[in-house]
């Protein structure tokens, strides 16, 4: 997944609104200054993609992705989606407690999760500290059956995008 089509709130609005569950209710609020804490804690920078997604929307809970992955595969396959579904993201607090939870049990500390799939496996973030604020990173996926860390997507926002043609 490259560059997304879309602007950027566009993207965030649409899976939003086509994944979040209960759909009517918005999770608790994110600050910004509690995301510059969990940075500030682990050392690392994450981009403004990221940022303003989880300000704006909150720690959203995704649980109709999985079984809309498995009927596109089960017809042919999905061009628009290959990868792991995304069950839930993280709020701050619960970033570090899963950063130290998954280290301690074989996950490289380079990764930075804030989201998790279906499988208890996360997605996140290289762990980096940067002086500008990238506007956006790629996503990556540590499989915690194998303990190995892949790409999942060039971006962020290409990440969430890619799953937006699961419900046409």
């Amino acid at each position: 997944m490259g560059k997304t089509k879309m602007k950027r709130g566009q993207v965030h609005r649409a899976f939003v609104e086509q994944f979040s569950f209960p759909p009517l209710e918005r999770p608790a609020p994110v600050t910004h200054s509690a995301l510059l804490a969990v940075e500030e804690s682990l050392t690392t920078t994450f981009p403004s993609s990221y940022l303003s997604f989880l300000v704006e929307h909150g720690p959203i809970f995704t649980p109709d992705i999985l079984p809309l992955m498995v009927a596109a595969h089960e017809v042919g396959g999905s061009p628009e989606k290959e990868g792991f579904d995304v069950r839930e993201f993280f709020p701050p607090a619960e970033i570090v407690r899963t950063y130290s939870l998954y280290v301690s049990g074989g996950m490289d500390h380079s990764l930075i999760p804030f989201a998790m799939d279906s499988g208890g496996s996360v997605f996140g973030f290289r762990r980096e500290k940067i002086e500008v604020r990238p506007d956006d990173a790629p996503v990556l996926f540590f499989d915690h059956d194998y303990c190995q860390i892949r790409p999942e997507a060039d971006s962020f926002d290409a990440w969430l995008e890619g799953f937006l043609g699961l419900k046409a």
